[in-house]
């Protein structure tokens, strides 16, 4: 069978977007541990969860879909980069934004929320291991562990681990930025899920049973056990080594934000 031009640039491109990802997830696993080893087993989780996303790359399954246009790639690269961004930015002209909150029962709850977040995320990736993509598509969705309560949980632990970061540190440029960060969020969801519906019909079935970033308080049965054809939600990066809620101090690495992943893409 021959092989078109177009399908070999295709494959191409494919492979060089692996690489750059399995590269660049690796060297955020590699900053936690250099920027952050006075914080020691807190940073376990993240360290995880960029190294599973790093191997990930070289070992996802074959591309099926891909949302057309600039505007989900503009979502999913703006909702991955936004946080690490501005918190460079703010660490370098305005540290103020970034200083502990001083009251102490928010700093405990936010470090609370941002462990929480980080092991939600960590078991998220591993389910979506071979999965992974920052990008709206559809390659395998996984619809066994978090995956049987939400659709997007990748989404849901950043989401815990956001709070806990703005109540850590709550200043209200934080707080706007978050916000944009969620706005960008149900911006990908809605790219990724056309996505899936496209390729997927049976994938409608599952939206029905399975909530968005939370367990449906009422569904007629649970999703089946197991690993499904539909697709892959993305991954983005944990912002949790950029910003550490037992540090009074700011990672301002260009490291991280909201799925890949997703991401369906990040981060999903």
């Amino acid at each position: 069978m021959t092989v078109s031009r177009t399908e070999r640039a295709g494959s191409q491109i494919e492979r060089l977007s692996n690489w750059v990802g399995f590269l660049f997830y690796l060297s955020v696993a590699v900053r936690i541990v250099v920027q952050s080893p006075q914080i020691g087993v807190w940073m376990l989780p993240s360290f995880l969860h960029e190294l599973i996303i790093a191997v990930a790359f070289l070992s996802r399954q074959p591309l099926r879909r891909i949302a057309p246009g600039f505007l989900p790639r503009a979502a999913a690269y703006s909702g991955t980069f936004i946080l690490p961004l501005f918190l460079i930015w703010a660490g370098r002209w305005h540290p103020r934004w970034l200083e502990l909150s001083s009251i102490q029962w928010m700093q405990e709850l936010g470090a609370g929320l941002w462990v929480a977040g980080s092991l939600l995320g960590l078991w998220t990736v591993w389910s979506l291991r071979r999965s992974i993509s920052l990008v709206a598509q559809a390659r395998f969705l996984v619809t066994s562990g978090p995956y049987r309560l939400a659709r997007h949980p990748i989404y849901a632990g950043y989401l815990v681990q956001y709070v806990g970061l703005w109540l850590a540190h709550s200043s209200l440029m934080l707080g706007v930025t978050l916000l944009v960060w969620f706005s960008l969020t149900a911006v990908r969801v809605h790219f990724e899920e056309s996505v899936l519906q496209t390729e997927f019909p049976e994938y409608r079935q599952y939206q029905e049973m399975v909530g968005v970033i939370a367990p449906r308080l009422h569904r007629s049965h649970p999703p089946s056990e197991g690993k499904r054809a539909y697709s892959a939600p993305c991954a983005t990066s944990n912002v949790a080594s950029t910003v550490s809620p037992y540090s009074t101090s700011v990672q301002t690495s260009a490291t991280k934000s909201g799925c890949s992943g997703n991401p369906n893409c990040r981060g999903g």
